[in-house]
């Protein structure tokens, strides 16, 4: 209950002039569906981790989070985490110069 309830909040404070507090909203969601197992929530808040990071320009930390993401979402064999998960890869890839993988990714 408190992971998704964290969830709700987590999108309520969706604006940038309130992105340190979803930030540490979005990592309590991450520690508590680790904490109580449930991998598909951890998978969703994990995105959404990722999401933030971006938008703070910690680019590293984003594509080291989307790596933990698309592990878990292969585990999971969920389309709703397959298919971020290698379109995020195949942006990266792109970004990158890395053509031939971010072709791959997108196939």
């Amino acid at each position: 209950l408190l992971a998704t309830t964290l969830l709700g909040q987590y999108f309520v404070l969706w604006r940038r002039s309130r992105m340190q507090e979803r930030l540490r909203v979005g990592e309590e969601m991450l520690l508590v569906s680790r904490g109580i197992g449930d991998e598909q929530l951890e998978t969703l808040a994990r995105g959404w981790h990722a999401v933030d990071l971006m938008t703070l320009g910690r680019v590293r930390a984003a594509e080291a989070e989307l790596h933990e993401y698309r592990e878990a979402a292969e585990r999971l064999r969920q389309p709703r985490f397959l298919w971020p998960a290698y379109a995020s890869a195949a942006a990266f890839a792109l970004w990158r110069g890395r053509w031939h993988d971010a072709v791959e990714l997108a196939s």
